[in-house]
């Protein structure tokens, strides 16, 4: 085995543009999530406070329900963002990083006009 053959063997896996991206995207999952729950905490801090001074009918959570309005955010920016940093991946005209980067953004920014036009965000 040459010296060459060795060298190569011990390198690090560089980051690809799917990796990036993914990072990205799990980035503004959590964040999603983050102001899911945030919206959830303040909206019982609401409701306890306005029952102490007039009764109100109890109101349940239902996580399917909060479940079932992400999904399609979620899906349309994970599809979005893996198949830009696929066709973005191929080129050499780019850098890894930021193919994933703009890729992941493109991503997350698809996935918030879906949630926007929903009515989520």
């Amino acid at each position: 085995m040459s010296h060459a053959a060795v060298h190569t063997e011990h390198r690090a896996h560089p980051r690809t543009a799917s990796v990036w991206a993914t990072v990205v995207l799990a980035a503004a999952t959590v964040a999603l999530l983050a102001y899911v729950m945030l919206l959830v905490a303040a909206s019982w801090l609401v409701v306890s406070a306005v029952s102490v001074v007039v009764p109100v009918v109890p109101v349940q959570l239902d996580p399917v329900r909060v479940a079932a309005d992400l999904a399609p955010g979620l899906l349309v920016g994970w599809c979005t963002g893996g198949a830009t940093a696929a066709a973005l991946g191929r080129g050499e005209s780019m850098p890894p990083a930021v193919a994933g980067l703009a890729a992941g953004t493109l991503g997350v920014t698809a996935g918030a006009v879906v949630l926007a036009f929903t009515g989520i965000l």
